[in-house]
């Protein structure tokens, strides 16, 4: 019995993504330079430079954030959909930017410390992801939108992804 109440909200949950999705194709149609901005993701590009001068400043790293999802931000209230598309495809390029940092580790340092580094990573994202995850349980009890939920959900996945890079950048800055 259990298992069929969990399978409901679902099954709502996976009908709202596909309908989300679907605007946000029908807003791309009318609005194709948007689409593009969405389909590109934030550009990070700029992380490197602002982590360098938040540590040199002695200001948390992390507020580097706000200014690199700002392009995901600035869509009108109308485009949630493309805004969301925004975050997706703005973690899969923290994630990408992860991989190939550890990659790199995994060439120029100690195994040991190269084995640190991934285990690290892993669990900083897994947790900021458990975080995302009870953001939206909360948001479910309080019954919003669901376009505003997956608005909220990737957004709080790119933050997760792009945090877990921020921090991996700044423990790895010194090691050889």
């Amino acid at each position: 019995m259990a298992a069929a109440s969990h399978s409901f909200p679902r099954a709502y949950r996976i009908a709202a993504y596909v309908v989300c999705w679907a605007f946000g194709f029908a807003l791309a149609a009318v609005n194709p330079v948007a689409a593009s901005d969405a389909n590109a993701g934030a550009d990070l590009s700029g992380t490197e430079s602002c982590v360098s001068s938040a540590v040199e400043a002695q200001r948390p790293p992390g507020d580097c954030l706000a200014d690199l999802h700002a392009p995901c931000l600035a869509f009108p209230p109308n485009s949630k959909a493309l805004a969301t598309l925004c975050f997706v495809n703005t973690r899969k390029s923290w994630d990408l930017r992860i991989a190939e940092r550890l990659d790199a580790l995994a060439k120029t340092a100690e195994p040991k410390v190269a084995s640190i580094a991934n285990i690290e990573s892993r669990y900083d994202l897994l947790s900021n992801l458990l975080q995302c995850d009870r953001l939206d349980e909360l948001s479910a009890l309080y019954q919003a939108a669901e376009e505003d939920r997956l608005l909220q959900k990737k957004r709080c996945e790119a933050a997760a992804a792009g945090l877990t890079y921020i921090r991996l950048l700044v423990r790895s800055e010194n090691v050889k």
